[in-house]
């Protein structure tokens, strides 16, 4: 009895200082929530070429849209000056495609950051996003979500309506480094095994519509002269395309080699006297469009122009975005993309922000399984956003 009354109180020892350490970690909660209103006003020429269709696909109206996160920061700095944490990201918003958003871990010091777990990869986390003041954006906006045409949607794993590509890694499992800025230059590299595997998952591997093996890297250089600011990156990154994935064969338009898929991007920015300026160009190839049975390739030029002071804040903006490529039934298929808006946003406290914008959108494509028609559609948006940051 007494043994056993010796081995349980070890064990609550134990436990009390396995438990003293977990308490030692500096847990935080924070997040965000958006509410959106947008009016937008479609006219479509929707059919067979060259026949107005206005009564085919969505008009437009009046919308309202919510995005909001909480998210949970847990870290602990050790003796040695290493820092671990973990983050998880909670959607709390009813539009969402997911539950957890995002479940990795970071080991930090003087040497950088390794992150590792269901995140983003570095080619997307150092791109240089053009200055916007809105909420809505105009690359990976929330534009296309209110009005889009036949298959067009939002793009984010190629280059078209976005310079900030994702390459079909949206939070898949992977490893990357980030350096430490050194003379103004960083430089972050990653590796995700699959684009399949998600934060739960460990079953994902080879199979159809599977890409494998994706490597990805991305430089930048940024420096202060004399009150301005300068600042320039580049990135890629490349995917070894699944042999049992027809649907990942190689366009030939870029010279891509057969077998791999991928992007790459580049960006600068300028910023004096409250101006700030900024340009990004992308191109993808090997990939699916924005249409989404096509392989091919794709690309997106995006700049803009920010003017701010203390509160409040002007910009104005275009992106531009053209995909080709080739379906299995023969015949090409040429997609482009047009936004132009004009945007501001006050400051009304810590953390929450009003926001507003004005934007005309044009889409112009052929449908993917019908050749001999196309979709067109113009769209003028007006927008409202109220934004809290906590």
């Amino acid at each position: 009895m007494k043994k056993i009354l010796l081995s349980t109180t070890a064990l609550a020892v134990a436990s009390g200082f396995a438990f003293a350490e977990a308490k030692a970690a500096e847990v935080k909660v924070g997040g965000y929530t958006t509410a959106e209103f947008v009016y937008s006003d479609t006219d479509l020429n929707m059919g067979t070429a060259g026949v107005n269709d206005d009564t085919t696909g969505d008009d437009g109206g009046f919308e309202i849209y919510q995005d909001s996160e909480i998210i949970f920061n847990v870290s602990q700095k050790l003796d040695n000056g290493i820092t671990i944490a973990f983050q998880t990201q909670l959607e709390a918003a009813d539009n969402s495609g997911d539950q957890i958003d995002e479940a990795f871990m970071t080991i930090s010091g003087n040497f950088g950051q390794v992150i590792i777990g269901s995140e983003n990869l570095p080619n997307y986390k150092m791109h240089r996003w053009v200055p916007n003041a809105g909420q809505m954006d105009i690359e990976s906006s929330d534009y296309g979500t209110f009005a889009t045409v036949g298959g067009f949607g939002v793009g984010v794993d190629e280059a078209f309506q976005t310079t900030a590509v994702r390459a079909n890694c949206n939070d898949c499992q992977n490893v990357s480094y980030y350096s430490p800025r050194i003379a103004g230059f960083q430089v972050g590299v990653g590796y995700a095994p699959d684009s399949n595997q998600a934060a739960d998952s460990t079953t994902a591997g080879p199979g159809a519509g599977v890409y494998e093996n994706g490597i990805n890297g991305a430089l930048d250089w940024g420096g202060d002269f004399g009150g301005v600011s300068l600042g320039v990156g580049v990135n890629s990154h490349v995917w070894q395309s699944n042999p049992t994935n027809t649907s990942q064969t190689t366009s030939d338009n870029l010279g891509a080699e057969p077998g791999t898929s991928g992007h790459w991007a580049t960006a600068a920015s300028v910023g004096f006297a409250g101006f700030s300026f900024g340009a990004a160009y992308a191109r993808s190839w090997g990939v699916a469009d924005a249409i989404g049975t096509e392989s091919g390739d794709a690309e997106t030029f995006a700049t803009s122009l920010m003017y701010g002071q203390g509160p409040w804040a002007v910009s104005v903006g275009y992106l531009d975005s053209r995909a080709r490529g080739n379906i299995t039934s023969g015949g090409g298929i040429n997609d482009t993309y047009s936004l132009i808006e004009v945007a501001g946003g006050y400051a009304l406290g810590p953390g929450i922000r009003l926001t507003g914008s004005v934007a005309f959108q044009e889409e112009n494509g052929e449908v993917a399984d019908q050749l001999t028609a196309s979709d067109d559609g113009e769209t003028v948006f007006v927008t409202s956003s109220l934004v809290f940051n906590f």
